[in-house]
């Protein structure tokens, strides 16, 4: 019997008919990166929030004690999470620990499972018109493809970020390059 295995979350990038077709066994590892996708959504949020990249390269072309370069503290800031799975549990956990606002959009959560971990459940709507950070946690499926449009983005704040760490056909790229164009 012939088997394959998908290091990752998710088989949405494999041809499961096709596989299934031809006597291949498909499987992959629900939760095995979760705590490093956690920490590298923590990553991004810090070196954007704080404008590290930027102030490097200006310190390395001989920049200096620009004031553009200061940044914003993640403390109070909202961060909206959109899927409170494995992924969006951890990040959660480490958002608190920055005194962050935690908000999340997951049908599949209850209300008091989110409070269980200091989360202030949210639709849609309020968690892209609330949020300060918005951090995409969710499975590429038909109902999340392209989730994250003009129409989605247009409800969020100007200057909010947008961080993905989920598949990238969750947004759709051309409405985000509109988005940032605008502010």
């Amino acid at each position: 019997q012939n088997n394959s295995a998908r290091a990752g979350t998710g088989v949405d990038n494999i041809d499961v008919e096709e596989a299934t077709r031809r006597g291949i066994l498909v499987v992959n590892v629900p939760g095995a990166n979760a705590i490093a996708v956690a920490e590298h959504v923590m990553a991004l949020l810090l070196t954007l929030m704080r404008k590290i990249n930027i102030a490097d390269r200006a310190v390395k072309e001989g920049g200096w004690r620009d004031k553009s370069l200061l940044g914003s503290e993640l403390y109070g800031k909202k961060l909206g999470l959109l899927g409170l799975g494995r992924v969006g549990k951890e990040v959660a956990k480490r958002a608190a620990a920055f005194h962050m606002e935690i908000l999340a959009h997951d049908p599949f959560v209850n209300p008091q499972q989110a409070g269980e971990l200091g989360v202030k459940t949210k639709t849609i709507d309020e968690l892209l018109e609330e949020s300060d950070i918005l951090s995409i946690h969710v499975p590429l499926t038909a109902s999340t493809r392209s989730l994250i449009s003009a129409k989605t983005l247009s409800r969020m704040k100007t200057g909010a970020i947008v961080i993905n760490t989920s598949r990238g056909e969750v947004i759709d790229e051309a409405a985000l390059a509109q988005a940032i164009q605008a502010g």
